[in-house]
């Protein structure tokens, strides 16, 4: 799964001392936290941030075993936390699973909030096609005192599970709750998640132009979160949905900046699979201005040079 698919769930890192978002996951603050920890867990939180999820999975792991060996509950919880996050990001289920459970164990045990726990467990059972487990682990979630942003985000989960039924009428049940939510709490990476499922909602009524706006929104929110492969990844979804609207001038500006940012980030392989969805469909009866194109052939070749030169090296990023 490709980092930028975290996108609908809880996939903000808990830092020492969030995405994802993304949704903030915080567990109250640790003052004394041991520098090893915190320095592998600072260079885990920068190679996921850049893609580089393998990378994070050992940096997170000797956090974790680091937090073990000195019987720091809170810490434990932290690690355990992110490490899921990052094996979901490579569809490690069963691992992330085990993980989550001793996330939730370890925080309860510092006397910690274990809700953003909850909720990335919710996830990770949608994620494996099991929504009882899902709507199970959102009701002990909702049991709890959280913050309005935490329930905020356990319906937007909801809205999606409706989305992955077909029932567009629940789901936009589910959204509306978790707007009221947003009017508390001007969260980005909440809000990014409420302007996808109203994409996701948009679509299965047939309305493309609609959800190429939901889209938008959501980019513009990923981009103030700073979660740049999410950000990539809507502009992307923004660009298919105004093409099957028939505004094709729109759908080359979202496909154009979409690879922009894929390859300075280095993702030159998503650049490259997204840049050729810029070029204008054979079948259409609009022509792009010399300027648009000029740019699109550019960046194409910039990122063909990119693919090449990386191929070379034997290091093409994902």
């Amino acid at each position: 799964m490709k980092l930028s698919c975290l996108t609908a769930m809880a996939a903000t890192l808990l830092l020492v001392g969030c995405a994802t978002g993304g949704p903030k996951n915080e567990v109250p603050d640790f003052r004394d936290t041991d520098p090893m920890i915190a320095q592998l867990s600072s260079t885990a939180r920068q190679a996921f941030d850049a893609g580089e999820v393998s990378k994070a999975v050992v940096l997170y792991r000797r956090a974790l075993d680091r937090s073990r060996a000195m019987d720091n509950s809170r810490e434990i919880g932290r690690n355990a936390y992110n490490l899921a996050i990052s094996l979901m990001a490579l569809e490690d289920w069963d691992g992330a699973a085990r993980l989550l459970m001793e996330a939730e164990r370890e925080t309860l045990r510092a006397g910690d909030d274990a809700a953003p726990i909850l909720l990335l467990a919710a996830e990770l059972a949608r994620l494996r096609q099991d929504p009882k487990a899902a709507e199970a682990a959102l009701d002990r979630l909702e049991r709890g005192s959280v913050s309005d942003t935490m329930r905020g985000q356990a319906y937007v989960l909801r809205a999606n599970l409706a989305c992955d039924r077909g029932d567009a009428s629940r789901a936009e049940g589910f959204l509306q709750r978790a707007r009221g939510y947003l009017r508390h709490d001007q969260d980005p990476g909440l809000a990014a998640g409420m302007a996808h499922a109203a994409g996701r909602i948009a679509i299965m009524k047939d309305r493309s132009a609609d959800a190429a706006a939901a889209f938008d929104l959501e980019a513009g929110w990923l981009q103030r979160a700073r979660r740049l492969p999410e950000m990539a990844d809507a502009l992307e979804r923004a660009g298919q949905q105004f093409l099957l609207a028939g505004q094709v001038d729109a759908a080359a500006d979202r496909f154009y900046r979409s690879a922009r940012s894929w390859m300075a980030q280095g993702h030159y392989v998503d650049a490259l699979r997204v840049i050729e969805l810029a070029a204008p469909p054979e079948n259409s009866s609009e022509a792009y201005d010399e300027e648009t194109l000029t740019a699109i052939m550019t960046l194409f070749d910039d990122i063909r040079r990119s693919v090449e030169q990386q191929s070379r090296a034997g290091n093409t990023a994902p």
